[in-house]
């Protein structure tokens, strides 16, 4: 009889194969806590929260990031250059036929998250790990922008979020540590549209970068009757991770999404076998990454 393999066993002999000899231990580490079930949990019951059922242990944490020196010079880069893109996101959106045209143009959110996000959060996606090679063409100068090699924007998702005027979303944690958020303000009501991270509150503004870390508790509002709130959503490697932990973490989420077209998972599946395994384990966890 053929011997059973986990999936959990499978991709991480297929991530120590890869990354034999590199210094990976703490995306090991955070694998093992997901297919455990285990989770990072602070200040639970206070506004404070943070929780991240997928975590790299030792990362820094606050609400929001304030000091756009150093690790977050990429964020003037896109402030510089706000004019220029909410200016190509207007012009697209006047084209009668931006539906045809582009891919998945104003989306709701996926189901899981559609309960805090309601469906009236729309979004407009350039990058999901990989570049839409649709929706790039259709904003060619906002891409060029986000893929200027000398301001090395760190992104891993790129896209336009539209909050509809009266609109908000409940508070929730994206439940993941290595993964930060940054929103440009492209079109914002004055002092009506804000966002919460840990009990502190922010309002968008036109031009202005908000960076913060979304595995804590967070909710956000348009009071605004009228104007619908615009930004562009950039999710970002945590700057403590090393780049080999970025190269280790690209590929579990690859091996995660498509296991069975992965070769290196395809590999480990086979080298298991012929050693011979213990009955299936199902991950417990919620999901790896964001």
């Amino acid at each position: 009889m053929r011997n059973e393999v986990s999936l959990a066993d499978t991709i991480l002999k297929a991530l120590e194969n890869e990354f034999r000899g590199k210094s990976i231990s703490r995306v090991i580490q955070s694998f093992r806590n997901v297919v455990d079930g285990k989770k990072l949990e602070v200040n639970e019951g206070e506004i404070t929260h943070q929780r991240a059922t997928s975590f790299i242990e030792g990362l820094d944490a606050t609400p929001f990031i304030e000091d756009f020196d150093n690790d977050y010079q990429w964020v003037r880069h896109l402030e510089n250059n706000w004019e220029t893109i909410a200016a190509e996101l207007r012009e697209a959106m006047k084209q009668k036929d931006i539906q045809r045209k582009g891919n998945n143009i104003w989306a709701p959110p996926v189901v899981e998250a559609a309960n805090a996000y309601g469906p009236d959060w729309r979004t407009l996606v350039l990058q999901d790990r990989v570049w839409d090679p649709v929706n790039i063409n259709l904003f060619p100068k906002t891409t060029a922008i986000l893929q200027d090699s000398e301001a090395h924007v760190p992104s891993v998702e790129a896209f336009f979020a539209r909050q509809a005027a009266g609109t908000g979303i409940k508070l929730h944690t994206d439940d993941c540590n290595f993964i930060l958020t940054m929103h440009l303000a492209l079109s914002a009501p004055e002092k009506q549209s804000w966002i919460e991270v840990a009990g502190e509150r922010r309002y968008w503004e036109n031009g202005k970068g908000l960076v913060f870390n979304t595995s804590f508790f967070h909710q956000t509002m348009n009071e605004s009757n009228e104007q619908d709130r615009v930004v562009l959503l950039i999710r970002f490697w945590h700057p403590q991770l090393r780049p080999i932990e970025r190269e280790a973490l690209s590929f579990l989420f690859q091996a995660i999404d498509n296991p069975d077209g992965h070769p290196s998972v395809v590999k480990a599946r086979r080298q298991l076998r012929a050693q011979g395994s213990s009955p299936p384990q199902r991950p417990r966890g919620r999901g790896f990454g964001a």
